[in-house]
């Protein structure tokens, strides 16, 4: 049981990075601008873990797993990585992701909500989320390919003088051959799905022997485990001070679990994915605040703190306690709201203060629009 998880974990994190390193080496050779592969290799491939093991669940009839995987993801990626990160170092927060992505986490968040509301999402509901998915990838490949055009012009007479196109990607030094970047995709893509069908077979036989609702194990240990290639990646951008990337990477990779990850779900489940009565009132919930939380924090000074990488730590910890209370006996997701609402609103209206003094003070980073959209490349 125990032995599937930590197997099946390893081989999805293995099997994401052969999946990520073969497709980018591939993408270059072919003379991919470097930016988009940054935003669509980069992005699908560490997601990934979570679309097989979404896809998974849901094909083996287990929809709980399924739904609070997605759910738990997004709640880990946004307090957990995001405030691990901030504690590390502050993190620079550009433009285009509090104009134009984290407006969408929160419609995403919402809408997703709206779907659950009916206790289930079916293939119906599953289509317009893998539409937006779609839409959301052409849009930022469309961002790269400007981006890339713009280097081109502001760099002209340096490429002229060196003979570099800067449309052009040039293969990084010691990236694998085509045969073997071919290799690296399939044994990549073999890994994950093995990998998937060990973790889903580890999750439900927790569930069984420890009576721990489906729902629960998704939101925690499926959570957590197919979280490992954000959490990689976010902790170090924050070390080598590319905060602005640790905050894209975790953005766009809620953006893909709730347009891709649970949209294929839905498409691929022989029968709609119910969703359960605790999430539906309060899990979806959460994570819709979460990311409407994360909001008023990248906004201002364009950064996250690490004051404020604190709060969504607490945040995280003060679930996690909820989560582990319901496992021993005590149902109190349902009926606990009170109590949890009184450690974190005031927390929140402290933090709500602080935000509104930064702003009557005009502490805002001008420099950070001086990145525009090339700093929003590396995202999932």
């Amino acid at each position: 049981m125990l032995l599937y998880l930590a197997l099946g974990t390893i081989l999805l994190i293995a099997g994401a990075e052969g999946l990520v390193r073969g497709a980018a080496a591939l993408a270059a050779r072919m003379r991919v601008p470097p930016l988009l592969i940054g935003l669509t290799v980069v992005a699908l491939g560490t997601s990934s873990p979570e679309v097989v093991v979404t896809v998974r669940a849901a094909l083996a009839g287990y929809p709980g797993l399924a739904v609070g995987n997605v759910v738990g993801s997004n709640l880990f990626n946004i307090l957990f990585i995001l405030g691990l990160a901030a504690l590390i170092g502050s993190l620079r927060v550009t433009a285009p992701v509090i104009r134009r992505d984290v407006p969408l986490l929160i419609a995403a968040s919402l809408l997703t909500l709206g779907f659950a509301l009916n206790g289930s999402i079916g293939r119906g509901e599953g289509l317009v989320l893998l539409t937006l998915a779609v839409v959301y990838t052409l849009h930022l490949a469309g961002a790269g390919i400007r981006a890339s055009q713009t280097a081109r012009d502001d760099s002209r007479a340096l490429d002229r003088k060196e003979g570099r196109d800067p449309l052009r990607s040039s293969v990084p030094p010691g990236s694998p051959g085509v045969l073997v970047s071919i290799l690296l995709v399939a044994a990549g893509t073999g890994a994950l799905i093995w990998g998937a069908s060990w973790v889903v077979t580890g999750a439900t036989e927790l569930a069984a022997v420890f009576g721990v609702p489906e729902p629960i194990v998704g939101l925690t240990v499926l959570a957590v485990g197919t979280s490992l290639p954000e959490i990689a990646t976010s902790v170090t951008a924050a070390l080598r001070g590319r905060g602005d990337l640790a905050v894209g990477n975790i953005v766009g990779s809620n953006l893909y679990n709730l347009f891709l990850v649970l949209g294929v779900g839905a498409v691929l489940s022989p029968v709609a994915l119910e969703i359960a009565e605790s999430l539906i009132r309060f899990d979806v919930p959460l994570m819709l605040g979460a990311a409407i939380a994360l909001l008023p924090f990248a906004a201002t000074g364009h950064r996250i703190d690490r004051w404020e990488g604190g709060v969504f730590l607490f945040y995280w910890l003060a679930y996690m306690a909820l989560l582990v209370l319901e496992v021993l006996g005590h149902p109190v997701r349902d009926s606990m709201w009170v109590l949890f609402a009184a450690f974190l609103v005031p927390i929140t209206l402290v933090t709500l203060g602080v935000v509104g003094m930064r702003v009557i003070r005009g502490e805002e980073d001008p420099a950070a629009d001086e990145h525009g959209e090339e700093m929003n490349g590396e995202v999932g």
